[in-house]
């Protein structure tokens, strides 16, 4: 199996699927998720965040939330992000490995290209909402 076919949803909340950076992997999972560079997001460098620092709130606030991220700014959230774009581009074949996917990440986010993809999806979506 390579890593592009490797399953990656880890944890299911509110219909949603991610990674997670508060929550320990199940040990049956660990030894196929190590394999393919997706066990502990500590072991990547990435410090385990609380719950807390992850919740967003109000439409507008998660929104706000979501810009500054993308803007660069540092913190629980920017990690998260990191981690779950990490896991796609490993997905999909462009990263080599989870480290690979967060440092792709991350230029992607320094460099502002991220949020040039977001201000685009944002201007689209108001052209053709009723």
């Amino acid at each position: 199996m390579t890593p592009s076919c490797v399953e990656l949803t880890i944890y299911k909340n509110h219909f949603a699927y991610e990674l997670v950076s508060y929550k320990s992997v199940p040990d049956f999972l660990q030894e196929v998720l190590v394999a393919y560079g997706l066990g502990d997001p500590q072991e990547l460098g990435l410090p385990r965040a609380n719950l807390a620092d992850l919740q967003g709130g109000t439409p507008e606030g998660n929104a706000a939330i979501i810009r500054r991220v993308f803007e660069g700014e540092p913190g629980p959230r920017r990690d998260i992000v990191l981690l779950n774009a990490a896991a796609l581009l490993l997905a999909a074949g462009t990263a080599c490995d989870m480290q690979d996917g967060l440092e792709l990440a991350g230029q992607a986010i320094d460099s502002g290209h991220a949020l040039r993809k977001v201000d685009a999806l944002v201007a689209f979506t108001q052209q053709v909402s009723p």
